[in-house]
């Protein structure tokens, strides 16, 4: 990365460079229950790019991007997803050197604590981070939480992956 932006005028001015070349995406069908979907779950860190990393094109799949590609964060948005088009498959892709491997969900608790406890009541945060039990075991787990997950249909299918950020590989990793 040469230069990443810092301010929202940067992203306005690259915007600004990017306009002349804009191709629309076509718009989803009158019904749009009837489009089969994969979608994929996947970590926040730029360096990550499942759309890269799978070869796809732009409107191919949907990705959900969080805080280490939890599932526990992104859930919500699969259900959600899945009453407007029939989510077949969920792709689960954590990547090594992850940045949420050097914090504990205790560190993120406190923190946010600090800032409020009423609001950080609302929210779940165990397994954000997962240093403990390594990279391929948060994967099994959030895995085996969305097939477990009464919000996500039995027949859809779950899959995961441990992306190396080194050499660019997957591993498969089942829950």
């Amino acid at each position: 990365m040469a230069n990443p932006p810092q301010t929202t005028e940067q992203l306005l001015a690259r915007h600004a460079t990017y306009l002349p070349t804009h191709k629309p995406i076509a718009h989803f069908p009158a019904d749009i229950s009837a489009v089969k979907r994969m979608l994929i779950i996947s970590c926040i860190d730029p360096r990550v790019i499942p759309e890269q990393i799978f070869g796809l094109e732009v409107n191919e799949v949907p990705v959900l991007r969080n805080v280490g590609g939890r599932a526990r964060t992104a859930v919500w948005d699969v259900a959600v997803l899945d009453t407007l088009v029939d989510v077949a498959e969920v792709v689960v892709l954590h990547h090594t050197n992850c940045g949420a491997t050097l914090n504990t969900d205790a560190h993120i608790a406190s923190t946010l604590g600090a800032r409020s406890e009423r609001e950080l009541a609302k929210y779940d945060v165990e397994g954000i981070c997962f240093a403990a039990d390594g990279i391929a075991a948060s994967v099994r787990d959030d895995v085996a939480f969305l097939r477990q997950h009464p919000f996500v249909r039995k027949e859809t299918r779950v899959v995961g992956f441990v992306y190396d950020i080194w050499t660019g590989g997957l591993e498969r990793v089942d829950g």
